[in-house]
């Protein structure tokens, strides 16, 4: 177990060692939900390079997709990243402070 846990957190650490999903995660800590729509028009990259770092937050499971009709909605995986990271969580929730100032 605490070996799974190792290579969660390692996981974790890897998707947000990039400025740019570090910034996608701070913002779906100031919201439970985010469209597809309102990131891509929010951050300045291109839809192939938002695709590619939503791609790495899914998959180390910071990120979870859900779909409503042709419409993807992100949010933050928060039931396993306080599992897993609980400090990492508590820094989120002070990162969405900061968001709602903007």
């Amino acid at each position: 177990m605490f070996e799974n846990i190792l290579s969660d957190l390692a996981e974790i650490f890897d998707a947000l060692s990039n400025e740019f999903r570090l910034e996608i995660v701070g913002r779906l800590a100031h919201e439970d939900e985010v469209p597809c729509e309102k990131l891509a028009t929010d951050l300045p990259l291109s839809r192939p390079a938002l695709s590619h770092h939503v791609r790495v937050l899914k998959s180390s499971k910071i990120l979870k997709v859900s779909r409503r009709g042709q419409y993807l909605y992100y949010s933050l995986n928060r039931e396993y990243l306080l599992e897993v990271a609980p400090e990492l969580m508590e820094f989120l929730e002070k990162e969405a402070k900061r968001w709602q100032g903007k």
